[in-house]
């Protein structure tokens, strides 16, 4: 398999980002005590961990399934690396700031399956996203739910981002025909023209 040799300025921004979380880290350390850190740790019972651990890789899993499912449409990633490779990022989003585990992900994907590094990006923002409209529609169920002095109206905008933004993603998955008509004719609807190159962008990446 050809491997495509990532820029060096790809690799500057990583070590950049790796340096400032180490860095962040090093400041952390300085405002807590190890010591009682690792006593509270010594006093938790183990069996209270194992379902917190359960859900915890089984939410991963979860998370790459559901990236497979949209990388699927592009290039068939065995599921296997998908899994070792949500676990690295997951790791690396702890000393990388601004979410560097991600674009580890996608030099990743370009780098052993040839993807566009550009795409690769793209998709994994779009697999994130989706977490994001989990928790914002799993927060509208609860407004709805639970007594609260919101405005009915806030739960209303919520219930709608969460509608519009879960079509728009199944259309980019799985229509992505329509999609690109959908995106072609927003853009011409745009004014500003800096704002509308970068529109036009996005859906030029899927």
């Amino acid at each position: 398999m050809k491997v495509t040799m990532v820029s060096k300025s790809v690799l500057v921004k990583i070590l950049i980002n790796t340096l400032v979380g180490i860095g962040l880290i090093f400041i952390w350390l300085q405002f807590v005590n190890i010591k009682d850190i690792l006593n509270t740790l010594k006093n938790v019972e183990i069996l209270k961990i194992v379902p917190v651990l359960f859900f915890l890789f089984l939410s991963a899993v979860i998370r790459t399934f559901r990236l497979k499912i949209f990388l699927g449409s592009i290039k068939k990633i065995p599921l296997l690396d998908l899994i070792f490779l949500n676990g690295v990022a997951t790791i690396l989003n702890f000393f990388i700031t601004i979410r560097g585990g991600e674009v580890a992900k996608g030099v990743y994907l370009h780098t052993e399956y040839g993807m566009p590094l550009g795409k690769a990006l793209v998709w994994i923002f779009l697999d994130r996203f989706f977490d994001f409209l989990v928790v914002l529609g799993l927060s509208a169920i609860l407004l709805l739910l639970i007594p609260t002095a919101l405005s009915i109206n806030i739960i209303i905008v919520i219930t709608a981002i969460f509608t519009v933004g879960l079509f728009v993603t199944y259309l980019i998955v799985y229509k992505k025909d329509l999609a690109e008509k959908l995106f072609k004719f927003l853009s011409n609807l745009l004014i500003v023209n800096s704002i509308k190159i970068y529109f036009e962008r996005i859906y030029k990446f899927f």
